[in-house]
């Protein structure tokens, strides 16, 4: 789940858009905004082994549209499945990922985008947890 974006370069036009392996869902534009809100939701379906599913990578990468309708690639990060797998219940609840431009030798922060990842076996249940105060916090 993509739930939302901050530290953008203002009056941007930002869509994300996940990649999990060859599969990708991307969001709606946001017009505008340097802070947009999503909640959007993704399922991707995966077949194969357990394997093979943990060394896949999931990208989360952030674009800005042009006045052309054009996406202008802004950051990304990447990590691979295995990742989310070792977190408790498998998964990753309300985790601020930082944006970064893999082609660039800078190391400061583009941005963040603020998600939901779970990996679950078909008809396994995801676990929900209760909102709490305080969660914006990026750097925790």
């Amino acid at each position: 789940m993509i739930l939302e974006a901050r530290h953008l370069r203002q009056g941007m036009n930002p869509v994300v858009v996940v990649k999990l392996g060859n599969q990708k869902r991307r969001t709606v534009v946001r017009e505008g905004t340097d802070c947009p809100v999503y909640n959007e939701y993704f399922v991707f379906d995966f077949t194969g082994d357990l394997e093979k599913l943990l060394s896949t990578r999931i990208t989360i990468a952030l674009y800005s549209r042009n006045c052309l309708r054009q996406l202008k690639f802004y950051g990304s990060t990447v990590f691979e499945v295995e990742a989310v797998w070792e977190q408790p219940d498998h998964q990753y609840y309300h985790k601020w990922a930082m944006l970064g431009d893999p082609k660039s030798l800078s190391s400061e922060p583009k941005g963040y985008v603020k998600c939901n990842v779970a990996v679950r076996a078909k008809g396994e249940k995801v676990r929900i947890y209760p909102e709490t105060e305080g969660e914006d916090d990026i750097e925790g």
